[in-house]
């Protein structure tokens, strides 16, 4: 009995060690995974905070609008091409709320599953 435990031990460390191995490449490669940018823009009345709630009013077509991080009304964001569904915002990735300033409103992140950092680019 002692001969066939010492004779799978070095097996079974065989097996741990490929383990461990393959389990630090795959976080490795998870946490390595660049993010794949997207600019979507708001669609809708930024003094309305329904509308900037609504993720349907956020997606890749350009508002024409000039985008400077004033703070003041909602414009556009930069998500990752994951956080979409098909041209505009998943909810379930990225759900938004509305921020009043002193000339509407801006977006916020209000849950979803997203890792992309939130980062909206607004307009004065």
């Amino acid at each position: 009995m002692l001969k066939t435990l010492k004779k799978n031990a070095m097996a079974l460390v065989a097996l741990a060690i490929a383990a461990t191995s393959l389990t630090v490449m795959s976080f490795d490669k998870a946490a390595t995974r660049a993010l794949n940018p997207v600019t979507i823009y708001f669609h809708g009345d930024s003094e309305d905070p329904d509308q900037v709630a609504d993720e349907s009013r956020w997606n890749t077509n350009p508002n024409g609008q000039s985008c400077n991080d004033e703070d003041q009304l909602a414009c556009s964001m930069e998500v990752d091409d994951s956080d979409l569904d098909g041209n505009q915002l998943d909810p379930s990735k990225i759900s938004l709320g509305a921020q009043p300033t002193a000339s509407g409103y801006i977006p916020t992140p209000t849950g979803g599953s997203s890792s992309t950092p939130f980062n909206p680019t607004n307009r004065d």
